[in-house]
């Protein structure tokens, strides 16, 4: 099993997760709102003659568990959906690591490594 994490742009979501099954048939995801800044370092905006800066962005953190036979596919459907075509700002950060096992405790408390 492989744990998938990636942090997108909150506009691109369902975009993901859409690839994400069209391209492997996997469908189960968490997701988690999250805020930060890269290399922008935030946004600045103008209201009613006003400047306000935004430090931290917007953000969505994806959680993917799936076999390891498709975790390579699931990782390039990620990077391919996420991208906005912005230069800076796209917010697509993905990091693999191995998921020892799995509970599904409204089955059962029994660990399972399939």
């Amino acid at each position: 099993m492989a744990k998938i994490e990636a942090v997108v742009v909150r506009d691109r979501v369902e975009t993901v997760m859409d690839a994400v099954e069209e391209q492997t048939g996997h469908v189960g995801v968490t997701v988690m709102e999250a805020v930060g800044h890269g290399r922008q370092r935030g946004i600045t905006h103008e209201y009613r003659g006003r400047v306000f800066e935004s430090r931290f962005l917007p953000k969505a953190y994806l959680i993917f568990v799936v076999r390891d036979e498709i975790a390579d596919a699931v990782q390039h459907a990620i990077v391919d959906a996420a991208r906005t075509g912005h230069e800076n700002g796209d917010g697509d950060r993905v990091a693999a690591s191995a998921a020892r096992a799995r509970v599904r405790l409204w089955r059962d408390l029994s660990v399972s490594a399939r």
